[in-house]
């Protein structure tokens, strides 16, 4: 016993060497997203809070030189898009004061910059990220009760899976063969609830793939509409009517254009490939998962989190390879 206790100690000492900087501890403070009740209260916390860490690293000498073309091409399309949105959109409204107080002040562009801006601190000011081993499953505990309630099966497939895939990448055969047989059975175990919600997924994912195929090229925009219920789409077959977009790819398709999820799926597939097979890529294939089946970047409660969970992952493929 006596022997344990050392090395719960010994661990905990860990998460403290070396120690934390200034921008790590204030980084933490996203882990309070989630439990901030009010939506619009969230998004104006998600907001002013990278700007104070924005202020914060200007401060600061970059632990690590990091560049994301893929990254920088999505924030500048974004920029495109709502510059070429307060053209189409027939307002009375002047050009400029389209642009200024209806586009360049949409919530997806702003999101799009600072969740940008978000992953890019992160990876190059991160000193130490021991102490958020701790924080975070603080964090995920809240988003895992919301997840049992509101989407169990999609957050626990998508655990499952990128687990099978990383044992599959790491050659543990047997471990990948006990998961999937696992996974089977929390299926089986789990099948109405899993037909319950699958069942109008199909019908959104058509609605959103014919809302591409209507804007391709620059998308339809963020809509303003007071009229339409934020993140939802009206689906006519079987008389559903507003349902949840479920599908973070697809909705940023539609949205944005084509060229916003080329350039969003290259900025996933480089982080994956830097990443490598280390532990960390479980964690940032499961969230790649999750947004095929469900929104989680458009809710701050979700995004705040697994865009921290994120960049982290792929600070520490940095930290792995500058240790060399």
């Amino acid at each position: 016993m006596k022997g344990w206790s050392t090395k719960i100690a010994r661990w905990f000492g860990g998460l403290i060497r070396p120690r934390p900087s200034l921008f790590d501890l204030c980084l933490a403070g996203y882990l309070i997203t989630p439990f901030i009740k009010d939506t619009t209260i969230q998004e104006i916390y998600f907001i002013f809070y990278s700007i104070f860490l924005t202020c914060i690293s200007i401060g600061l000498k970059p632990r690590r030189d990091y560049r994301s073309i893929p990254l920088m091409l999505l924030t500048l399309w974004a920029f495109a898009g709502v510059f070429i949105h307060s053209f189409v959109i027939p307002c009375e409204e002047s050009t400029v004061r389209r642009y200024i107080n209806m586009y360049l002040m949409s919530e997806g562009f702003i999101y799009t910059l600072f969740s940008a801006l978000l992953i890019t601190m992160v990876v190059k000011h991160s000193k130490n990220i021991k102490i958020f081993y701790v924080l975070i499953p603080i964090a995920m505990i809240h988003l895992v009760k919301r997840a049992m309630i509101e989407a169990s099966m999609t957050f626990l497939f998508s655990i499952v899976v990128a687990i099978i895939i990383y044992l599959l990448l790491r050659r543990k055969f047997t471990w990948a063969i006990t998961s999937i047989n696992l996974g089977i059975l929390l299926a089986a175990a789990n099948i109405s609830t899993i037909k319950t919600k699958w069942v109008a997924r199909p019908y959104v994912w058509k609605q959103l793939l014919l809302e591409i195929k209507k804007h391709p090229f620059v998308g339809s925009g963020f809509y303003h509409e007071l009229g339409h219920p934020n993140n939802m789409i009206w689906v006519e077959q079987d008389g559903y009517g507003w349902l949840w977009r479920h599908n973070d790819w697809l909705s940023l398709a539609a949205f944005l254009g084509i060229l916003a999820l080329v350039f969003m799926l290259w900025f996933y597939i480089s982080s994956i490939r830097k990443i490598g097979i280390r532990l960390a890529l479980i964690p940032i294939l499961a969230i790649g998962i999750m947004s095929c089946f469900q929104l989680n970047m458009f809710h701050l409660d979700r995004a705040s989190v697994y865009l921290l969970t994120g960049a982290l992952c792929i600070s520490q493929a940095y930290k792995k390879e500058a240790a060399r």
